[in-house]
C-alpha cells in the first residue's frame, strides 16, 4: 500500500495546480474592499452547462439615498499557475481599439437620448442624437479608465521550455483562458440589462456596473510593442490583451486585463477603484442621469454642467 502524503508533499500538489493561487488573489480582491467569492458558478450560453469563475469580485462605489440607483464594478478572474511566462504582443491602440476596450460596461439604459443634433452629412437636417451613457460621463478620459490604455495586446502566448529553447505558442490560450472568460462577462452584463425605452418606473432599479475580466498570473508577463522603433520584450506588472469571440449564441470583443499576482493589489488601487471612484463621482453630481431615457425626463434641478451634452 502507497503511503499517504506528507504535509509538505499537499502543499507542493495544491501549489502545482493553482488552488492557493486563488485563495491568495482572493484575499488581494477581498483587502481592496471587494466581497469575493470562489469558484462562482454561471451558465455557458452556448452548451447550457454550468461553469465556474475562479474569482469573482464585486464592489458598490454609489448607492442612491433611495437604493433605486447602483453603479459598481465586478471582477471576473481568471487564476492560472503557469511554469513558463506569458507575453503579450501588440502595438499602440487606435483611437478605435479604445473604443472596443470599454466592452465590459453595463448600464441600465443602452443610449441616452440627448435631443436634437445636425445631420452629419445633411445640411438643415437634424436627428435625434442618443449618447452611450459611457461618452455621456466622459469616462473614457477618467483615471484608470479601461480605455486609457496607449497599447493594446492582440496576441496572448504562452511560453514553453523545450529542452535549452524557448518556444512561443498558444494552443490552452482561447479555450482556456478567452473563451471562459468572456462566456462570464457577457453573462453578468445581460443580469443588468434594460432594453426597455420608457421612462424609469418607481419600482425598478438602476443597476449599472463595468466588468473587468482579468487573468492574474503567478509567473512573468513580457509585453512586446511591434509600434517602437526598437522592438523588444519588456517585462511588466500587468498589460492588456484583446480578443473577439464569435460562437454559436454569442458575438463579442473583450479586453482582458493581463496581471501579475504579486501586483494585483497594486494594479486595482491604481486601476479598478481609481476609476470606480471617479465614475461614482460623476455619477453623484446627477443619479437621474442613470434613471431616464432622454433629457426631458430629467428634473429642472439635476446638474447637467459636468456631461457631455454636446450642442443640445
Amino acid at each position: 500500500m502507497a503511503a499517504d502524503p506528507s504535509p509538505d508533499e499537499v502543499l507542493s500538489a495544491l501549489q502545482v495546480t493553482g488552488f492557493l493561487l486563488e485563495q491568495e488573489v482572493r484575499r488581494i480582491v477581498e483587502s481592496a474592499g471587494f466581497d469575493a467569492a470562489i469558484s462562482r458558478a454561471y451558465q455557458d450560453p452556448d452548451e447550457g452547462k454550468s461553469r465556474e469563475i475562479d474569482v469573482l469580485g464585486w464592489k458598490p462605489f454609489f448607492i442612491h439615498d433611495r437604493f433605486d440607483c447602483v453603479f459598481g464594478m465586478r471582477l471576473i478572474i481568471e487564476c492560472k499557475n503557469p511554469k513558463s511566462p506569458y507575453v503579450v504582443v501588440g502595438h499602440a491602440a487606435t483611437e478605435y481599439e479604445k473604443r472596443q476596450m470599454r466592452s465590459g460596461a453595463s448600464f441600465w439604459t443602452s443610449g441616452f437620448n440627448v435631443g436634437k443634433m445636425p445631420h452629419p452629412q445633411i445640411s438643415g437636417l437634424e436627428v435625434e442624437e442618443h449618447r452611450p451613457i459611457w461618452d455621456l460621463l466622459g469616462l473614457s478620459d477618467a483615471p484608470g479608465s479601461p480605455t486609457s490604455d496607449s497599447f493594446v495586446g492582440n496576441q496572448l502566448i504562452s511560453l514553453e521550455r523545450k529542452g535549452s529553447e524557448w518556444f512561443a505558442g498558444n494552443s490552452h490560450i482561447f479555450d482556456g483562458i478567452v473563451m471562459p472568460l468572456t462566456k462570464a462577462v457577457n453573462t453578468f452584463k445581460r443580469i443588468n440589462s434594460n432594453r426597455a425605452r420608457e421612462a424609469f418606473q418607481d419600482h425598478e432599479q438602476s443597476h449599472n456596473s463595468v466588468t473587468l475580466p482579468i487573468l492574474v498570473t503567478s509567473n512573468k508577463i513580457f509585453e512586446v510593442n511591434t509600434d517602437a522603433n526598437d522592438v523588444a520584450a519588456a517585462e511588466v506588472p500587468w498589460t492588456n490583451v484583446m480578443r473577439q469571440v464569435h460562437s454559436k449564441n454569442m458575438r463579442a470583443n473583450i479586453k482582458i486585463e493581463v496581471v501579475q499576482s504579486k501586483y494585483l493589489g497594486d494594479f486595482l488601487e491604481q486601476r479598478a477603484i481609481a476609476f470606480g471612484d471617479e465614475v461614482a463621482d460623476r455619477i453623484r453630481k446627477c443619479p437621474e442621469v442613470l434613471m431616464a431615457r432622454q433629457l426631458t425626463d430629467l428634473p429642472q434641478t439635476a446638474n447637467l454642467e459636468h456631461l457631455n451634452l454636446g450642442q443640445c
